[in-house]
């Protein structure tokens, strides 16, 4: 039976040392999971950008990427809309490298899982598919 996860309740259950940079421009933080990025809930990444810096209680947050209520990580938010604009570019353009580690309760039989190529399912194209418009 899986652990039941609870959503956070209070911004103060998390400290600002989840602030990895700051200036005019940008706040970096890593990403609590079980968090929203905004919207009517107790806890969301916009609460929490407020609680950890008082400066910032008026600006209007720009998210240039955002990361799933369950996921954990590095998250950059633009302070302007020049910054958004510039970070944006950078998403289109694939020039920011993405990583993702999948952390997993339990024990997984590596014997019983079916080999895989890597390389031909990227020069397949199938795992870089773009949507059609």
């Amino acid at each position: 039976m899986a652990d039941e996860r609870l959503e956070p309740t209070s911004v103060d259950d998390f400290g600002a040392e989840r602030v990895l940079y700051t200036d005019d421009n940008w706040i970096v933080i890593n990403k609590p999971p079980d968090v929203r990025m905004d919207g009517e809930y107790p806890v969301t990444v916009e609460s929490l950008l407020r609680h950890w810096n008082s400066k910032l209680r008026d600006t209007n947050f720009k998210w240039v990427h955002q990361l799933d209520y369950a996921t954990s990580g590095v998250l950059c938010v633009g302070l302007n809309k020049a910054a958004a604009a510039s970070a944006c570019e950078l998403f289109r353009a694939r020039a920011c490298k993405k990583e993702y580690t999948a952390l997993v309760y339990g024990h997984i039989d590596v014997s019983a899982l079916p080999e895989i190529n890597a390389s031909e399912i990227i020069n397949s194209g199938e795992g870089n598919a773009k949507r059609k418009r």
